[in-house]
């Protein structure tokens, strides 16, 4: 195809990508688990995130590819990311466990935790705040990534460097 209809190409596939954000529904990103099949699907995913953890912070422990602190950043991810699968299997074991009428409301902002304040009740209320180990394991994910590109700018101007007469 010549270049010259490239352009009319983006054009139109940018008015169709406005016109379905401009038209589209729910989205209905947070999905109830029915039971039994889908906690169970939920939980060993969690499960299997949580040893692909595991595996990675263990083999980038015994078998460091480079010492730089890029790579320490990922294992801290990694280590964070760990901990909230962890998290994110307890709360789920926990929402089993509790009666209906123990949560009230309609929505995570204005759900409630009624009484009678149990510790398996209180274990589930922090644990809940599963956003205290994701979002450090992305920020330090979003570290890693931003030291391996400077790094790889690094060593392209280093390279350049070297050809140049």
């Amino acid at each position: 195809m010549p270049r010259m209809y490239r352009p009319a190409m983006f054009r139109i596939a940018g008015i169709i990508c406005l016109i379905l954000a401009a038209t589209a529904g729910n989205a209905l990103a947070v999905q109830i688990h029915g039971p039994p099949e889908g906690i169970y699907v939920h939980q060993m995913a969690h499960g299997l995130f949580g040893a692909a953890m595991i595996f990675l912070i263990y083999t980038l422990h015994k078998h460091p590819l480079v010492r730089c602190p890029g790579w320490n950043y990922l294992k801290i991810s990694l280590f964070f990311f760990l901990l909230w699968n962890i998290n994110t299997l307890i709360v789920h074991s926990l929402m089993l466990h509790l009666p209906e009428n123990a949560i009230t409301g309609t929505n995570l902002l204005n759900q409630r935790l009624n009484g009678p304040l149990t510790a398996k009740r209180w274990l589930f209320y922090f644990t809940r705040n599963d956003h205290l180990f994701c979002v450090p394991a992305m920020w330090f994910m979003m570290l890693f990534l931003k030291t391996f590109y400077q790094e790889a700018i690094n060593d392209k101007k280093e390279a350049e460097a070297c050809t140049e007469p």
